[in-house]
Parts: C-alpha cells; sequence; structure tokens
C-alpha cells in the first residue's frame, strides 16, 4: 500500500453484528464492486471529468494513427472522439472493487447507513492493517496492486488529479494512442474508485482498492476468486481481502437498544476467537440513534 503522511491512527469499519463475526473468524473484508455501491455515481462523474480533461488537450496529427477498422483519422475531431470511446470502453472491461473505511468511529451517518440496531465499528490500526494485507500484482502490467487510499470529495482537486491523468494518457503514446490508454487506465482506475460527490464530504471515508479486469477474475488460475452476494439489485460481486485479526484494536458498539448487553456479548466472543494476548477496547456509542 501506498504511504500517505496524513494517514490517520485509526480508520473504521462500519458493519453488523452478524457480518463482524465473519470478518474476525476468517480474517477477511469484503471488497464490493464498485459500481454496485449506493454512491456509483461517483464513477460516471469521474469518467465524465476525464473526458472534459481530455477535451482541453491538443492533440498530435490524427493522420499518423489508424484506429481497429484500419481507416485514417483525417480530422482532429473524430481521432479526439475514439480516443475518448476506446479510453471509457476500455473502462468497462475493469472492475474495481472497495472496502470501505472511515476517520470517524461513531458517525450517526454512517450507523444509519451501514449498522442500524446492532451494528458495530471495527477499528483498525492503519500501519497494521497495511502492513498485512498480501499485494497482488499484475504479470503484465507491474503497478497494479491493492491501495489504501483516502477518497477525494473536492471536484477541484479531483479535476486536477484527473487533468494529470489525461495529460499523461495524451502523452503516452508507445505507436498507438489507443493502446497508450489502455495501459493508463490501470493508474486511473485507482483515481476512479477515490472520487467522490461532495455531499458524502462528512463521511471522510479511506478505500482499500483491489482493481481487477473482468478477463482476469474469469480464468483458470483464478477460478473462485470472485464471489456474489445477495441484494435488493440483484447479486453483487465482491473480493475477500485478507488481513490480520491483530491489527484491529477497538470494536465501537453501536446505538440502540441493550447496548451493555450486547458489549458483554462482544467481549466474550473476542475472547473466544483471540484470547487474552491481544487487548481490544469495546467502547459504546455516544450517538443519539435508537436504531
Amino acid at each position: 500500500m501506498n504511504a500517505e503522511h496524513d494517514r490517520p491512527s485509526l480508520l473504521y469499519h462500519y458493519t453488523t453484528a452478524s457480518a463482524m463475526v465473519s470478518i474476525i473468524r476468517e480474517g477477511q473484508l469484503w471488497a464490493t464492486d464498485l459500481r454496485f455501491l449506493n454512491d456509483a455515481r461517483e464513477l460516471e462523474l469521474a469518467k465524465e471529468l476525464l473526458v472534459e480533461e481530455l477535451q482541453r488537450l491538443p492533440l498530435p496529427d490524427p493522420g499518423a494513427y489508424r484506429p481497429p477498422d484500419g481507416n485514417p483519422l483525417d480530422d482532429e475531431t473524430a481521432f479526439r472522439r475514439e480516443v475518448e470511446r476506446m479510453l471509457l470502453d476500455g473502462l468497462d472491461d475493469f472492475r474495481c472493487y472497495v472496502a470501505c473505511f472511515c476517520e470517524d468511529g461513531d458517525l450517526l451517518s454512517q450507523w444509519r447507513g451501514y449498522a442500524s440496531g446492532e451494528g458495530v465499528a471495527i477499528g483498525f490500526d492503519v500501519a497494521a492493517l497495511g502492513a498485512s494485507i498480501p499485494i497482488e500484482t499484475d504479470e503484465q502490467v507491474a503497478h497494479l496492486e491493492v491501495d489504501l487510499r483516502r477518497v477525494e470529495y473536492d471536484e477541484a482537486v479531483s479535476r486536477a488529479l484527473l487533468a494529470e491523468r489525461a495529460k499523461q494518457i495524451n502523452e503516452r503514446r508507445p505507436g498507438h494512442p489507443f493502446i497508450a490508454a489502455w495501459y493508463e487506465i490501470w493508474g486511473l482506475l485507482l483515481d476512479l474508485a477515490a472520487t467522490k460527490h461532495h455531499a458524502f464530504r462528512e463521511e471522510r471515508e479511506w478505500r482499500i482498492i483491489v482493481p481487477s479486469t473482468s478477463a482476469d477474475l474469469t480464468n483458470d488460475r483464478n477460478r473462485g476468486k470472485l464471489k456474489f452476494r445477495q441484494s435488493p439489485l440483484g447479486l453483487v460481486p465482491y473480493q475477500c481481502v485478507t488481513f490480520d485479526v491483530r491489527s484491529i484494536r477497538e470494536i465501537r458498539v453501536g446505538p440502540g437498544a441493550h447496548a451493555a448487553l450486547r458489549a458483554s456479548a462482544l467481549f466474550d466472543f473476542l475472547n473466544s476467537q483471540l484470547g487474552n494476548t491481544q487487548q481490544v477496547e469495546i467502547i459504546p456509542s455516544e450517538a443519539p440513534f435508537r436504531g
């Protein structure tokens, strides 16, 4: 995972009590296909910003390149349109899976959205969590790896990041601009997955991001790696991200009835799974929410 000097010491994953049991028993977090999140509009927003930035850049002589049909593109408008089409079509072949965290361990909107009634917020030591997650590197694209990123809510900052990425796409031309665009998508995907509408700013979200291609997830080597769960949308794809449970430092007990009793059961569960060697602090929520 890439180092960032401004990372908080703790990040919280809001979830239900039943999901927490699975997370701790299996030592795995579920990274959900970004397209199926409640705020999936962010991916389309980032694509739109990218295309706008590409349109601002000068392009080389369009006659120097040929699209897949072999006919030269003899005007800049057609050339630019083809680059954009290849780029956005390419993005549809890529998949991005994310596990979400929040800097605040007792945020009312998070309790309501993800851990209503009997939920918890699992507090992870960020350094220990990052060190325990295996880096998965693609054989052909060396910089494809699991990453932990802060979500960017400021459109101006997001636009600047995407403008730089558009510039790289525009300048990197190993004989064919469409091939260049395809390779740049790997880096672009992380930018897109960490871009979100400013309406969600309160969440102060971080994400573990796992980029993949649709082809990579269906080959024999990775068969079974992609899993599915049921939701109101139907089947939702996800991947499991393995981590060291010793990176858990505290668990916040969500607001609602019988909080003391739930905390007592949580204490017994943690002892049964982790033993007395690991000290995990159990903290009741102070949020005024009945669940």
